[in-house]
């Protein structure tokens, strides 16, 4: 719930991977973190606001940099599963709004043209403060009364904006209430504005391993773009 806690425990994590794996401590050139925030991904790591910890505007990454005397960056976890669905043929996600809803929390995403819109410093869309009457992510964030309806206000208010026709939605909220993607896909085709008819909204519940080779696609983009480079 705390900082310090966080860091004790990426501190005994990293001795025990060590211990178990490797011959020589100091072939760790980089540690990666990913975690459920709203943060300024990279080697800074300014971490907004996170349901993880208590304390907010905190640099996350430079904090573990220096306590850990190794190489750290931030990203939120998130966007690994924006990579997955950027990557993965089958989803044909270059251009598509992701809507990731679980534990209280909505991860948007906008992919156009096969990139990831993300905000100033590399933020990831922060969807706290839009302006829905029950309340965004209360009413997203997990399975309420009001789940569809807040689906259907994200949908219209964000893909318009960037000319997207596919929806992809995942995470818990969604998990045992299918039906409510297939109502949402029902009142677009019967939208007063035309610009909705066409729109595709699928859902994907994906599986443990899956969450895995996203963070080895995280890892690949975080190494690509910030680590190890001056070695």
């Amino acid at each position: 719930d705390n900082i310090d806690g966080l860091i004790e425990q990426i501190k005994s994590s990293i001795k025990e991977f060590k211990a178990i794996y490797l011959n020589n401590e100091d072939c760790i050139k980089s540690v990666l973190i990913a975690i459920q925030a709203n943060i300024e991904q990279g080697e800074d790591g300014l971490l907004n606001s996170s349901p993880c910890l208590n304390e907010k505007n905190i640099p996350l990454a430079s904090l573990l940099t220096n306590s850990l005397g190794i190489k750290t960056v931030a990203y939120d976890y998130a966007y690994s599963h924006k990579l997955s669905i950027r990557n993965n043929p089958t989803f044909n996600g270059e251009n598509a709004l992701t809507l990731g809803c679980s534990k209280g929390g909505v991860a948007i995403g906008i992919l156009t043209n096969g990139q990831i819109i993300d905000g100033q410093n590399g933020t990831p869309i922060n969807c706290s403060h839009m302006p829905y009457k029950y309340g965004f992510e209360q009413s997203l964030g997990n399975h309420s009364d009001h789940d569809t309806d807040a689906l259907m206000y994200a949908i219209q208010t964000l893909a318009p904006l960037f000319n997207l026709h596919r929806v992809i939605v995942y995470g818990s909220t969604f998990d045992d209430h299918i039906e409510a993607i297939y109502k949402v896909q029902h009142e677009l085709k019967q939208h007063q504005d035309p610009f909705f008819h066409d729109f595709v909204v699928e859902y994907h519940s994906y599986e443990f391993d899956e969450k895995h080779e996203e963070l080895i696609l995280l890892s690949y983009e975080a190494l690509i773009d910030n680590l190890n480079l001056d070695d």
